[in-house]
């Protein structure tokens, strides 16, 4: 047990931005951060399928997705995630979880490891409501060889997609490589 008491001080969680929350690989369920950016800044932990914003965070909370723990993408090939569900080289078998509630995704992130050498030049991450792709979307690029085992990050805050109850959450991650090489994506979506 844990006890840690005070009257002069108080306790510092560790302090993150959304992109690298949504790189943690594998979190555990109760895992407690503080997340600095984003629309939704503040204490955030995750509940062992999402990460939540916990009561009092700023704009009022929201849920955040993580579709891709640790997801290894060694060749030039596009792969599907569906929120809730599975992943693949196509949309074809992948069958996510009916949304249970209306909702707006609001950031989407996505967050690249290398843990091979070769020559990848970006990796483009799109948000797709029932199959068809949205207007939240981002990208990794980089002009040279990835460093190995440097984590490489970007957001798309800019802008919003609108769910309602029933419709499939799918992110597509469509790599741009000349030759393998292998890397840990992590994407993660926001919604309130």
């Amino acid at each position: 047990m844990l006890d840690v008491s005070s009257t002069t001080q108080g306790m510092l969680t560790p302090r993150m931005d959304s992109a690298q929350r949504a790189a943690i690989y594998s979190p555990a369920t109760g895992l407690l951060v503080y997340q600095t950016d984003g629309v939704t800044p503040g204490f955030y932990y995750y509940n062992g399928t999402a990460w939540t914003a916990l009561a009092g965070t700023s704009s009022g909370g929201g849920n955040s997705y993580m579709f891709a723990t640790g997801f290894n993408l060694a060749t030039a090939s596009v792969r599907y995630i569906a929120l809730g569900g599975n992943f693949g080289p196509t949309t074809t078998g992948i069958t996510g979880t009916p949304m249970t509630t209306a909702c707006t995704f609001d950031a989407l992130s996505i967050a690249v490891s290398p843990q091979t050498s070769g020559t990848a030049t970006s990796y483009t991450v799109t948000l797709l409501v029932n199959g068809s792709p949205s207007s939240l979307t981002t990208s990794v690029n980089y002009s040279a060889s990835p460093p190995v085992g440097v984590l490489t990050k970007a957001s798309d805050t800019s802008h919003t997609v609108s769910v309602g109850v029933g419709d499939i959450v799918t992110i597509e991650i469509l790599p741009t490589v000349t030759t393998t090489t292998t890397a840990f994506v992590n994407v993660c979506v926001h919604a309130h």
